[in-house]
């Protein structure tokens, strides 16, 4: 199978995004968000609101493309997105470096992996996958009481 799949490419995508996003998000929740919220104090040099138009622009192309790519931690990486979206935009992001450290670890997983492809039936056929599955059955086997 070639590594140029529309799938693995929304992959890469995704990841690099959310990985380009991460140090504008956590520049965002260090220089402007206080206890009276996100950007509570203007005015803000223009720096600050292109560093908002970054973030956001490149966490919305991660999120959009991960939903029809290969990523192997797909839910969690589309849920990281959308709380960290969603939280610091309404004003909630107090503790919101936490799932954007998740989400660093998440793309960083997602580039160093093929991606999972999925069969008709919707199950995993990557290598790694299976391989995960073989080792888990041998230790449930050997640790099974006998007969």
């Amino acid at each position: 199978m070639s590594t140029a799949t529309p799938q693995n490419k929304r992959r890469i995508v995704a990841s690099i995004s959310a990985l380009v996003a991460i140090p504008f998000y956590s520049y965002c929740g260090a220089a402007h968000f206080c206890i009276g919220g996100h950007m509570a104090h203007p005015p803000y040099p223009w720096w600050d609101i292109a560093n908002e138009y970054i973030w956001i622009t490149f966490l919305s192309i991660a999120l959009v493309l991960s939903f029809r790519s290969n990523i192997p931690s797909k839910k969690t990486f589309i849920g990281l997105i959308s709380v960290m979206l969603a939280f610091r935009l309404v004003g909630l992001s107090i503790f919101m470096l936490l799932p954007a450290v998740g989400l660093l670890v998440v793309a960083i997983k997602s580039l160093r992996t093929k991606g999972v492809t999925r069969n008709q039936n919707g199950e995993a056929s990557n290598k790694t996958i299976e391989r995960d599955f073989e080792i888990r059955a041998e230790g449930a086997s050997s640790e099974a009481p006998p007969g």
